[in-house]
């Protein structure tokens, strides 16, 4: 078997080299000084981002299936859904930059909704209560469950300003 013959083993051994890449530097991420006293930090949730999705594209790659007749690398390249890829790239560069201004909740949002347009979603409604669920949820998981501080952004500081002792006190 052609082991770049299909479209879902080429697909698995990018979301490998990305999960790798993603891993690297992950190892990069600042934590406390206190490493023993933290079972959380800022590095759990993308070491296990990685080890998941190094985990899923190795059994793809692993896996045996059928061959398909006649598809060859250049076809199954040329089958891939390549727009919404690269539009699920750029609105991963866009929440990225934004992020500082705008903070966690609107970025995150706006990052969220995107994705599910991007992918093909057309209910507005059903769009925004999913990205708002889902920011809620990640917001009380970080910062309630495990106390960890989420940014505002300079957006919300901006329309919101809180005098510089109260700031201090929190």
């Amino acid at each position: 078997m052609n082991f770049l013959s299909r479209k879902d083993k080429i697909g698995a051994a990018l979301l490998l080299a990305f999960s790798l890449i993603y891993l690297r530097f992950a190892f990069d991420i600042p934590t406390s000084e206190l490493p023993e006293s933290e079972f959380f930090s800022a590095r759990t949730l993308p070491f296990a981002l990685s080890a998941c999705s190094i985990a899923v594209s190795m059994t793809i790659l692993l896996r045996r299936s059928p061959e398909r007749e006649g598809e060859g690398p250049a076809t199954a390249l040329r089958n891939l859904h390549w727009a919404p890829a690269g539009g699920l790239v750029l609105a991963m560069l866009a929440y990225s930059m934004l992020f500082g201004a705008l903070g966690f909740h609107l970025a995150t949002f706006l990052f969220l909704a995107a994705g599910f347009l991007i992918m093909g979603e057309r209910r507005l409604l059903l769009v925004a209560g999913l990205s708002l669920a889902l920011v809620f949820a990640t917001w009380l998981i970080t910062s309630v469950l495990f106390g960890m501080y989420i940014d505002s952004g300079d957006l919300i500081r901006f329309l919101f300003p809180v005098e510089a002792g109260v700031a201090e006190n929190a």
